[in-house]
């Protein structure tokens, strides 16, 4: 059995190192990059490719899980995605 404090520290560090990757100005240019890419402001679904749509839905959600364990706030997302059109 694994010590319980073992695996939180474990986590703990992982946490971090998503926050300092995530949140350097490196890391803020591949979110904006994955934004426009990984359907954050946009629908997965694709009319009549449930396959497709499943596979849009797993790169959103993998996003998704960047931004948690990034502890990236809303207000970032919502600039991420405005500064996305911005380049249109």
């Amino acid at each position: 059995m694994e010590n319980p404090l073992s695996v939180i520290s474990d986590r703990k560090r992982v946490y971090d190192a998503y926050k300092r990757t995530f949140n350097s100005p490196e890391g803020q240019i591949v979110l904006k990059h994955m934004a426009k890419h990984c359907f954050v402001g946009s629908s997965t679904f694709v009319r009549g490719d449930p396959d497709l749509s499943l596979v849009n839905e797993g790169v959103r959600r993998c996003f998704l899980s960047i931004l948690k364990m990034a502890k990236i706030d809303t207000a970032q997302v919502v600039k991420l995605l405005e500064e996305q059109y911005e380049d249109v």
